[in-house]
């Protein structure tokens, strides 16, 4: 696989994304960095992304985050009563998750060779856009413009407040745009998709759409789309556009009682990440 060309996709799924830390170790084992010059990513997916190219396509940091946020606990990293204001209209920060983003060095995204792709959803659109870290500079306010985009993709609606870009509010994208690999389709080998939900199977007829909130806080739920059609269809769409030759789902085959979006049990986040590590180990001992 060294001389293979390597696009990864991390989509959503907050807490469970501790899967995909596991995962990128794996990788970084198997494919050289200069042979990943594409990321797209959303939601718990472009944190983990994100820290991923600034710590120079290592894992073993972002692994030791995702550890300190099962050592602090889910009360730390998503309170109580800023989840009640927020879904109140409130507009209250999530003074945690900030400092963790604000931590990842952007510059060195921007400056990197691998071309980052950020999901945001804008919620005077409800539209899911997508912001390319090859479309900024070094100079100027790009690195924080950067570092908002990360926060806006990660900003799950009514637990934290939306993020205000360009005149616009955005928030968690929820699901990523296969589309966007068609302009780079020709110059990849393999597509990895790190799937954090273990109950999807993307190439079975069988998958079930689930109800997500998609609207933003001046209407909470005052909008809905089905998140696993719409994961099913990105799947469908992805195997259009490149074949399924090219494409390598890597998903949990464990369930998780308590492991959600924005909870854990004791464990729980450690088990995760050495299944995604084990698991894609397997994947790509395989190719």
């Amino acid at each position: 696989m060294k001389h293979q060309k390597v696009g990864i996709i991390l989509p959503s799924g907050g807490c469970k994304c501790a899967f995909q830390a596991g995962a990128l170790k794996a990788i970084t084992e198997y494919i050289p960095k200069e042979n990943i010059p594409y990321l797209q990513v959303v939601s718990g997916g472009t944190f983990n992304g994100a820290k991923f190219i600034s710590d120079d396509f290592t894992a073993d940091p972002l692994i030791r985050v995702w550890q300190d946020v099962e050592r602090m606990g889910v009360g730390q990293l998503f309170d109580l009563l800023t989840i009640i204001l927020n879904q109140a209209g409130r507009n209250k920060p999530n003074k945690r998750v900030e400092e963790l983003i604000k931590k990842i060095d952007a510059g060195k995204i921007i400056a990197s060779h691998a071309r980052l792709d950020i999901i945001a959803r804008n919620l005077n659109t409800n539209e899911a856009e997508l912001f390319s870290s090859k479309s900024l500079k070094t100079q100027g306010n790009n690195e924080k413009y950067l570092i908002k985009l990360i926060l806006a993709s990660a900003s799950i609606p009514g637990i934290m407040p939306p993020v205000h870009i360009n005149g616009m509010d955005y928030c968690d994208g929820f699901v990523w745009i296969p589309e966007a690999l068609e302009d780079i389709k020709k110059m990849l080998d393999l597509i990895i998709v790190i799937d954090p939900e273990h109950q999807i199977d993307p190439f079975t007829p069988a998958l079930r759409p689930i109800l997500m909130p998609a609207g933003s806080w001046k209407s909470l739920g005052g909008s809905n789309y089905i998140y696993f059609d719409n994961l099913k269809k990105s799947l469908r769409m992805l195997e259009m556009i490149v074949g399924r030759k090219k494409i390598l789902i890597i998903k949990p085959i464990k369930t998780y009682q308590n492991l959600t979006v924005v909870n854990f049990s004791k464990g729980e986040i450690s088990d995760s990440i050495d299944q995604g590590y084990k698991l894609t180990i397997q994947a790509l001992q395989q190719i």
